[in-house]
């Protein structure tokens, strides 16, 4: 019997992909040392620009978002948001809303970095909810409000179209006339609170941005709120949702690779 003889092109591939493998699991231990440290709580603490920020992240051991926190020991995308302070578009004292806010990242940053007086924080999911509500808490935010609802074009309910386990920040949503989670327009949660106003707003909201903004009609044609939004070039996002709001005479500019500031 002759011995297969393995080309050497092939064996190096072999080689490496054993390689990577084992430092995937080395480093994953790494990340699993780091989550066995936290605080009582699942509490991770760190400072930005000279302020404390604590962050409850209880499944850091899986989650994309909270594992970058953990690993960074920072905010999740801080990069891009400082690149909206430098960008200077939110005045300090603004009033923010935050839609499709997880577990409060943005919304700690907004109100204890940016110096925000009000931000009002929308989260559907939730395992989310409870986690964002426990780091407003934990920060002492004061003038943070959070609603436990999904944003669309009017009132009624959504459902999940898609659910990622390692990633609830991939969560996705529509309209649904039997869905089991609480739907909202923004004029209507603006219509409900004593300060009619917004200055700032993140939309965060995997592909469900048109039905957000859809429902936002008295929000863009009267307060012009400068406005971040995730958007994918691969299904068009971008170009749609410039056409639309261009309607209101917003004009884009790119924050990020998937990221778009839309000022009016």
């Amino acid at each position: 019997m002759t011995d297969q003889i393995i080309p050497e092109g092939q064996a190096a591939a072999v080689t490496n992909a054993k390689l990577d493998q084992l430092l995937r699991l080395a480093d994953e231990q790494v990340h699993l040392q780091r989550v066995s440290l936290l605080e009582d709580g699942h509490i991770l603490s760190f400072t930005h620009a000279g302020q404390r920020i604590r962050f409850s992240i209880p499944d850091a051991s899986r989650d994309y978002i909270q594992r970058v926190i953990l690993r960074s020991h920072g905010f999740f995308e801080r990069a891009l948001l400082a690149k909206l302070e430098a960008a200077s578009v939110v005045p300090e004292g603004a009033t923010i809303y935050d839609i499709g806010a997880n577990i409060g990242n943005h919304t700690v940053y907004f109100s204890k970095v940016m110096k925000a007086r009000k931000v009002v924080a929308l989260e559907p999911q939730l395992a989310c909810f409870v986690t964002l509500k426990d780091n407003v808490k934990l920060n002492a935010l004061k003038g943070v409000k959070t609603h436990a609802c999904a944003l669309g074009s009017g009132t009624g309910t959504a459902s999940v179209t898609g659910f990622k386990p390692y990633n609830s920040g991939g969560t996705m949503f529509t309209e649904s006339a039997d869905g089991d989670f609480e739907l909202r327009s923004l004029d209507d949660v603006v219509a409900q609170e004593k300060d009619k106003h917004i200055d700032f707003m993140k939309i965060d909201v995997e592909g469900m941005q048109m039905a957000v903004l859809s429902g936002a009609d008295n929000v863009l044609s009267s307060m012009k709120p400068a406005i971040w939004v995730e958007l994918l070039a691969k299904e068009d996002e971008v170009a749609e949702t410039s056409e639309f709001l261009a309607g209101y005479g917003y004009r884009a500019q790119q924050l990020g690779p998937q990221d778009y500031l839309f000022l009016g």
